[in-house]
């Protein structure tokens, strides 16, 4: 199984934070403190489906269309997190890989 890269994590977490923060430049030292309940969750929902719908590579540099990534994301996840750094390194560290449910509709 291939997994995603830090660059790539980054990537996807500088498009989720536009969702709630008109945001530009270096995000590394980001901090959550002034994160409200709102802001977390429309923060994870995007970063969640960013994340989802990113396509699932093999070894070989395949695309694999019945297997996706997740990550196990939460409020309480969240809380945890200090600095966006804290979230790219918990993505990279807690990444799976998922095999499509075939009866499930896909949207792309």
């Amino acid at each position: 199984m291939a997994f995603l890269e830090k660059v790539q994590i980054k990537d996807m977490v500088k498009e989720a934070l536009k969702e709630v923060a008109d945001f530009s430049g270096e995000i590394d030292s980001f901090e959550f403190r002034h994160f409200h309940e709102y802001h977390k969750k429309v923060f994870l929902t995007k970063l969640k489906e960013l994340i989802n719908k990113s396509p699932y590579y093999d070894r070989n540099g395949n695309i694999e269309y019945e297997r996706y990534y997740d990550v196990p994301l939460s409020i309480s996840v969240i809380t945890s997190w200090n600095l966006i750094s804290d979230c790219i390194n918990y993505i990279f560290e807690n990444q799976l890989v998922k095999k499509r449910n075939p009866n499930k509709i896909q949207f792309q």
